[in-house]
């Protein structure tokens, strides 16, 4: 098997032609006499050798700068806006729980009419200035689609179809009742999709969580949204906790007809521990291979879509998902080099809170990540910014970030000293920008997961499925 992250280009490589490609790294002529023309060329042109270092490093910083270039260039606006920063679920993994763990006061604030309209405000000025587009508009929270918020909800997305914005919601869905239901009924042509998290059967989804009926209001809530015709996502959370019982979920979700809906889907990711508290959660390697090994084991997990399960392993999981859904042919799976993390590297990720709640509080608050939106902590410059009286921007809080200017902030593999040296730098993207400051106090240092560890671990660990898929492809 052979990674390449410069082109993108994943091979399986026959045992002679891999032995030829190490000589050839190692600068040794074959005894042989030589090799192929026809394979150096094809070396040649997927990037795996080059006629001199200088060469290869005019090549990799011209792609590094490329993709960079048009990875901003391409962002779009994230626009998350919470309009009630505090919920009630109290899952035991959400960011908002590792924050308090870690000390974090919670900003409680409540988006009202007066709040979205300044907000909106804010967000045009900010394309203004961007020149960008925003991808969508997320009902966000804490948890947005509550009865009490029904108003709000109906005015959020009255003013983001006002300007042609597309909108979402990531919401528990237990909260729902008559009045929200005929509200998104009514508004159902204007929501993209909701985005809800199911961790298992009711008995292990209701033990991560405060409320005790909360998988069964939910599914009944999914069932409604299907029934009027808006798509839901659902997500699956997985650690070593939970993992094992995919199969029963999806029985579940089989039973009722749900993997057959064209506006259902279902998704697997693995828990993260953004703060860095030491939660229970998989290495990526590990969580990959255990989610695999239970998916050869029950066809229903088939069913699942797997793609979020991994971000450093992503290139070589699109290869091995692309040659198994196409028998085996000899495929090639170009993908871009991961030059920036995550929308926030790009200064194109933003949390609007709304008015405050308690004494003491600022609201109308600006985040750049949504999984530290609303945790207000002295030390820790979460907060970068506010939209009221007018729209500013804090310096020094956006700079920990990885630049004074958030709005033209570029924190890449190009910025990040350590990744410039790094031959792993293009899978991981320097790594969160949070988990960084959680773990450097700042962003403008990596923090990368043990990437080389953990293709390398998985590889030997997989070593077996690899090879029966690449057979396939090179019998082809």
């Amino acid at each position: 098997l052979s990674i390449n992250a410069l082109s993108g280009a994943t091979d399986f490589l026959t045992e002679s032609e891999g032995n030829a490609l190490q000589e050839l790294r190692a600068g040794r002529a074959f005894a042989s006499g030589g090799i192929a023309k026809e394979f150096v060329e094809e070396l040649r042109l997927s990037g795996y050798i080059f006629p001199s270092e200088a060469a290869e490093e005019s090549v990799y910083r011209e792609i590094v700068d490329t993709w960079t270039v048009r990875r901003l260039a391409e962002s779009e606006l994230l626009i998350f806006m919470a309009l009630d920063t505090l919920c009630k679920m109290g899952c035991s993994y959400c960011f908002q729980r590792q924050a308090e763990g870690c000390g974090v006061e919670l900003e409680n604030s409540v988006m009202t009419k007066q709040s979205l309209r300044l907000a909106f405000g804010a967000l045009d000025q900010i394309q203004k200035q961007t020149g960008r587009k925003v991808k969508w508009i997320v009902l966000f929270g804490g948890e947005p689609l509550q009865e009490r918020l029904t108003n709000t909800v109906d005015q959020c997305i009255a003013l983001a179809k006002e300007r042609g914005h597309e909108v979402v919601a990531f919401s528990n869905m237990a909260m729902i009742g008559g009045r929200l239901r005929a509200t998104l009924a009514a508004r159902r042509e204007a929501l993209t999709w909701i985005e809800t998290t199911i961790d298992g059967p009711a008995e292990i989804h209701n033990g991560f969580r405060l409320i005790s009926s909360a998988y069964e209001r939910t599914l009944q809530n999914i069932q409604v949204m299907l029934d009027l015709g808006i798509p839901i996502t659902v997500r699956t959370n997985i650690n070593p906790d939970n993992i094992d019982m995919l199969p029963r979920l999806g029985a579940e979700f089989d039973r009722v007809g749900w993997y057959s809906n064209p506006r259902f889907k279902h998704i697997v990711a693995l828990c993260t521990d953004r703060h860095l508290l030491g939660g229970k959660i998989f290495r990526e390697d590990s969580g990959y291979s255990r989610f695999l090994r239970i998916r050869d084991q029950f066809p229903v997990v088939e069913k699942m879509q797997d793609y979020n399960i991994v971000y450093i392993l992503f290139h070589l999981a699109v290869a091995m998902k692309t040659r198994e859904i196409i028998g085996g042919v000899d495929y090639r799976t170009d993908l871009r080099p991961v030059v920036v993390h995550c929308p926030t590297g790009c200064g194109s990720e933003f949390v609007f809170t709304g008015e405050p709640q308690g004494p003491g509080q600022d609201g109308y608050s600006i985040y750049c990540c949504a999984e530290c939106g609303s945790s207000l902590e002295q030390n820790k410059p979460f907060r970068i910014g506010k939209y009221s009286p007018s729209l500013e921007f804090f310096g020094e809080a956006c700079g920990t970030w990885g630049g004074p200017d958030y709005l033209s902030l570029e924190r890449s593999i190009r910025t990040i000293p350590q990744c410039t040296a790094c031959n792993m730098a293009l899978f991981c993207g320097g790594g969160c920008s949070l988990e960084s400051i959680n773990a450097n106090k700042t962003a403008a240092l990596p923090h990368c997961r043990e990437a080389e560890d953990v293709i390398l671990s998985f590889v030997q660990r997989e070593s077996e499925r690899l090879y029966a898929i690449g057979s396939k492809a090179l019998m082809s």
